[in-house]
């Protein structure tokens, strides 16, 4: 199993990486499809949070869940096109820096974002507020 320590600068990137988009164009990235499988949980994949995962070659990843346990399996479909859409929507409206041309090297930049010490937190507290505060189906009675 690779550790955060694997994907920190001057490292290689992960031989597999995986993006995973959720249903609000957010995206994360995982050394592995266990590592994916491992931060997903059952009950948001039953209820769609996730909207596609993909490994780096643009292989779909099929997302169901046993025994409260989440299962990813890799497809034989491959949509390396829609992979590079959602990562381009995502990089634009995160205002990333210049995109490098190789999905491992996306997923290496991504990875060390993402394991910036304190900076995952805050990531995910402001994301679940922007989506929260947009949400359509939030009630605003008084």
């Amino acid at each position: 199993m690779t550790s955060v320590a694997d994907t920190m600068p001057g490292m290689n990137p992960p031989p597999d990486p995986v993006f995973v988009f959720d249903q609000h164009g957010d995206l994360m990235v995982f050394t592995s499809v266990q590592d994916a499988a491992g931060w997903m949980e059952a009950i948001d994949v039953d209820e769609g949070e996730y909207a596609a995962a993909f490994t780096c070659d643009g292989a779909a990843i099929a997302m169901s869940t046993a025994d409260e346990a989440v299962v990813l399996q890799c497809t034989n479909h491959f949509d390396r096109e829609d992979l590079q859409r959602r990562i381009v929507r995502y990089w634009e409206r995160e205002q990333l820096s210049d995109m490098p041309a190789e999905l491992r090297e996306v997923a290496n930049l991504l990875l060390e974002r993402q394991n910036r010490p304190g900076r995952s937190i805050w990531q995910r507290v402001t994301t679940w507020w922007r989506h929260e505060s947009a949400s359509p189906d939030r009630s605003t009675d008084s």
